[in-house]
């Protein structure tokens, strides 16, 4: 069996000084892999020297993309300046660990491209829910659609409501509590995380920095 291999790394270029924080997936270590970031990549192409700096490895895709996105969020990386960084949300990299290639994901782009969902007239939407009322789905289906979503961006990732949709959605909450987590709800999620040691543990705010020096 092919080991493979997760690590968090920074990208320094030596040429204007700036980083590029990065995870990546691979089988082999030494497959010269220069982080997603066109204008970093450009940078090379114009013959500017870039040392390449492994973080931490870890042992699979989640505590990989966790890690990644609190050394972004701590280092400031989107509004400094001296980093490639552009954006940063939980990312998992599911084509690598269930060994989807590059061709399969692009023709599956292809393929979707231009095409719309067709809109669901009133009365197909009211069948549908008639058709799920009281159902409740179980665990396999919950699992499913959790991994679905999995380190996707928010739908409302940089969009706001406006202020007639705020006085709906306030009007909407008005007189509603909050659901109460029963004692079951609290000792599921105590014993989830039973043995689960976070990557970062025992790590202080300022030494994160020191890390990608």
């Amino acid at each position: 069996m092919i080991n493979a291999f997760y690590y968090l790394y920074v990208i320094t270029n030596l040429t204007n000084k700036r980083k590029y924080i990065g995870q990546h997936c691979t089988y082999d270590m030494n497959d010269g892999y220069t982080g997603s970031s066109k204008e970093l990549n450009k940078d090379i192409k114009k013959g500017h020297t870039v040392k390449v700096k492994i973080i931490k490895q870890f042992t699979n895709i989640f505590d990989l993309g966790d890690a990644e996105f609190i050394m972004i969020k701590i280092c400031d990386a989107i509004k400094d300046k001296m980093y490639y960084n552009e954006n940063n949300y939980l990312k998992y990299n599911y084509y690598f660990e269930y060994g989807l290639s590059k061709e399969h994901i692009n023709n599956i782009s292809i393929n979707l491209k231009g095409k719309k969902k067709s809109p669901r007239t009133k009365e197909h939407a009211k069948k549908i829910g008639d058709a799920n009322k009281g159902r409740k789905h179980s665990e396999e289906e919950n699992e499913k659609n959790r991994q679905t979503h999995l380190g996707k961006p928010s739908g409302m990732k940089d969009k706001h409501h406006n202020q007639e949709s705020k006085k709906k959605i306030s009007i909407g909450l008005k007189g509603k509590k909050k659901p109460v987590r029963t004692k079951e709800h609290r000792k599921h999620q105590s014993e989830s995380m039973k043995g689960h040691i976070p990557w970062n543990k025992g790590i202080k705010q300022k030494d994160y920095i020191k890390l990608i020096a």
